[in-house]
């Protein structure tokens, strides 16, 4: 009876002992506590905390996210199809991914081997409501040379051409009649009557007057055409 109660003491002194020994943020309600020699303490604060915790167990703020955050990166990473990183700070990084997830990848302490790398569920420290973004579209490459653009040219307008109008008909001015005032005709004194065997040239010469003169005087218009009988008025 004596051996088991030493050997009961021994066990409990033994397990206060680790207990003591161990850093103090493996005591506390950390979400990775399943692994008291990661070098990050990860916690539920507003979100989520990163700790950095050095060789000597002594823990260092290195990095926060808000839900608000969170919410924003899982939108961008379910978008892209890629995850998202959320912050870094003292050699760790927290990113959020297209799986509601969270992952924590820390540098490793001295010993340790590779990074340590840490992945929980996003709604571990509180509801992430992911706002509504589009479609992730791919960008097409950048192109330094843009496509070639012509000169602009501005858009051409004939001149204006009034509508066909068919010219209008004047009539040719005529002024009105007006009768010519009359004229007394010259007053001949002598006279004489044409016999058979006379022309207007023989009358002309008889009298000394110009043939054509004796014509005009008395309306004759074919000087070779005189009768026997006719009246003519010597001028």
């Amino acid at each position: 009876m004596t051996r088991l109660r030493h050997g009961l003491v021994v066990i409990v002194v033994l397990l206060l002992a680790s207990v003591l020994a161990a850093p103090a943020f493996a005591q506390d309600n950390r979400i990775n506590s399943n692994d008291y020699s990661a070098p990050v303490a990860i916690y539920c604060s507003n979100g989520v905390t990163v700790w950095d915790i050095n060789s000597q167990g002594v823990g260092s703020y290195a990095l926060g996210a808000n839900l608000n955050q969170l919410a924003d990166a899982l939108a961008r990473a379910i978008s892209s199809g890629q995850q998202q990183e959320v912050g870094r700070g003292l050699g760790n990084v927290l990113y959020v991914l297209p799986s509601y997830e969270l992952r924590v990848v820390a540098e490793p302490l001295s010993g340790y081997g590779g990074y340590y790398l840490y992945q929980f569920g996003i709604n571990t420290c509180g509801q992430v409501n992911v706002p509504s973004y589009p479609p992730y579209q791919p960008q097409p490459p950048y192109n330094p040379y843009p496509p070639y653009q012509p000169p602009y040219q501005p858009p051409y307008y004939p001149p204006y051409q009034p509508p066909y109008q068919p010219p209008v008909y004047h009539p040719p001015y005529h002024p009105p009649y007006q009768q010519p005032p009359y004229q007394q005709p010259p007053s001949y004194g002598r006279t004489y009557v044409v016999q058979y065997g006379d022309t207007l040239a023989i009358i002309a010469r008889r009298y000394g007057v110009n043939l054509y003169a004796l014509a005009q005087a008395n309306g004759i218009y074919n000087i070779n055409l005189i009768y026997a009988g006719q009246r003519l008025r010597i001028p």
